[in-house]
């Protein structure tokens, strides 16, 4: 049985065959973006990540590049902030560090530990 032919405009189907191949070359210019802020990028999980010597410098850097950071609408895509989360780790015991990270304007959730690609880290890199 042959499936009926359509104009697709602005997405791929859900099981195509180009489907993974493409979802895996898309956000490789994501990096490209960012000016101070590092990334690492495996198929739909993504990490920002930046080292700063003081916390008001990170909270800075962190809210203008995410302020600038307009590659999702640039490429049609949304970013859910709800399962967005911002974890600070320090080489030192430090007091409770206050500080919003935001997104579109949305306070990013603070987390104390993390799954990234199937590993668990906590603040203390535990």
């Amino acid at each position: 049985m042959n499936s009926e032919i359509s104009t697709i405009e602005c997405e791929i189907p859900q099981g195509s065959i180009l489907g993974h191949l493409i979802f895996i070359i898309y956000p490789n210019d994501l990096y490209d973006t960012l000016n101070c802020v590092k990334s690492n990028l495996f198929a739909d999980d993504s990490a920002l990540y930046y080292s700063s010597p003081t916390i008001p410098h990170l909270h800075k850097t962190m809210n203008r590049e995410l302020d600038n950071l307009d590659w999702f609408q640039a490429n049609k895509l949304s970013l859910n902030v709800s399962k967005t989360n911002d974890m600070i780790f320090l080489n030192t015991n430090s007091q409770q560090i206050t500080m919003e990270i935001k997104l579109t304007n949305k306070i990013i959730t603070k987390i104390n530990h993390v799954k990234f690609l199937g590993v668990f880290t906590d603040e203390n890199l535990k």
